[in-house]
């Protein structure tokens, strides 16, 4: 999966139309801006009418162009050209679009907010809100709200929500959020919320919550919600799950809940559930999937899969575990695993190399040593100590007639 084609796609088309509607900067060298200006100023104290290079108080200009500094008010009517390590600090506003190097305070623009290095405050762009650097503050832009550097605060985006950096508070994209580093709050994107690095908080993506790193906190998917590191939290995916490392919490997928690290906690699906490691908690699925997974590669069904379980397990079809199942494992029609200390539950086998403790199915087939107590119609034990109730019953530590018993075997070390 290359998240990075998708923030780079999104990044893009939006930075473009930034681009498009204010220009590339030319290289060409230009003529030293005019500051012509008239006011009632006084030591740049007042009111300016004109492209002055300083005001304290209020300042109204067509264009702006060497700008330096303003405190106070600015009103820019018209697509500013270049304002290098310029500054406003007050109310910016912009026909247009008003830009600085730095802005702070409430900064509006008829099409965008443009700053060159950071943007603090609240910033409201008709269609856009865009820094080359930070954004920090309350940060709205009708199509998007795009950073080169962090974006911090409540930050919404008409279409997307994108950083280069980290993001920290209210991000909310229509289409998608996307950071190329860490994503922190509330993260809302309507088709997707994207991170390049973790995600902590409360992250939704109506179709895809997709990070490269660790998922911590409430993360949804409306079909899935994919994590290449860890997941932490309550995790919830329309059709899928799924962890390239650790999962721990509650997860919950629609067909599928998959973990390549290990499932701690709750995990409950219509399908099926793997665990490439151990599986400890609550785990429970109804009808199983087909496909790809684990180390053979080979497409077969899975219906709850691990090396190691311990706690409740229930499946409507199968429970299949590589190593030891400990505790309630109950199967609609098989439960297999090399070795089973507690109680195991199927509606057709239980299939396992040693038993510790119960099993009730139709077919309870030990292969070397049971310890404990079976209770099907046919009951078989290599190595018997304890007690096997069915239609029939064989014990091969018993000798003669007594290995092949009908309704009751026994053999007590």
């Amino acid at each position: 999966m290359r998240i990075r084609v998708v923030l780079l796609i999104v990044f893009i088309v939006l930075c473009g139309f930034a681009d498009m509607a204010f220009g590339a900067k030319s290289n060409e060298r230009k003529p030293e801006p005019r500051h012509t200006s008239i006011g009632l100023t006084v030591d740049n104290y007042g009111i300016s009418f004109g492209n002055s290079r300083r005001t304290n108080g209020l300042r109204v200009n067509f264009v702006d162009d060497g700008l330096v500094a303003v405190n106070g008010i600015n009103v820019t009517l018209w697509n500013p050209k270049e304002n290098p390590g310029s500054t406003i600090n007050g109310l910016a506003i912009g026909l247009l679009a008003p830009q600085a190097d730095r802005i702070t305070g409430l900064c509006i623009g008829g099409l965008a907010v443009v700053a060159d290095s950071r943007l603090t405050g609240v910033n409201i762009g008709g269609l856009a809100t865009v820094s080359d650097g930070d954004m920090i503050g309350i940060n709205l832009g009708g199509l998007a709200t795009v950073a080169d550097g962090r974006l911090q605060g409540i930050n919404i985006g008409g279409l997307a929500t994108v950083s280069e950096r980290s993001m920290f508070g209210l991000n909310i994209g229509g289409l998608a959020v996307v950071t190329s580093r860490e994503l922190t709050g509330l993260n809302i994107g309507g088709l997707a919320t994207v991170s390049e690095r973790s995600m902590f908080g409360v992250s939704i993506g109506g179709l895809v919550t997709v990070s490269e790193r660790n998922l911590t906190g409430i993360t949804v998917g409306g079909l899935a919600a994919v994590s290449e590191g860890s997941m932490f939290g309550v995790n919830i995916g329309g059709l899928a799950t799924v962890s390239e490392g650790a999962t721990t919490g509650i997860t919950l997928g629609g067909l599928g809940v998959v973990s390549f690290g290990g499932l701690t906690g709750m995990g409950l699906t219509a399908g099926g559930i793997y665990s490439e490691e151990d599986l400890r908690g609550i785990a429970a699925g109804i009808f199983g999937v087909y496909g790809k997974l684990g180390k053979n590669g080979r497409s077969t069904y899975y219906g709850l899969e691990a090396v190691n379980a311990t706690g409740i397990l229930a499946h409507g079809i199968c429970i299949r575990v590589e190593e030891t199942l400990t505790g309630t494992a109950i199967a609609g029609l098989r439960t297999k695993s090399r070795m089973i200390k507690g109680l195991a539950i199927a509606g057709a086998l239980n299939d396992t190399r040693s038993l510790q403790g119960l099993a009730i199915g139709g077919v309870n087939y030990v292969r070397r040593q049971q310890t404990g107590l079976t209770v099907g119609l046919f009951n078989y034990a290599r190595n018997l100590n304890g007690l096997q109730l069915g239609l029939f019953n064989y014990a091969g530590n018993n000798r003669g007639i007594l290995k092949l018993l009908p309704l009751v075997n026994a053999h007590l070390n």
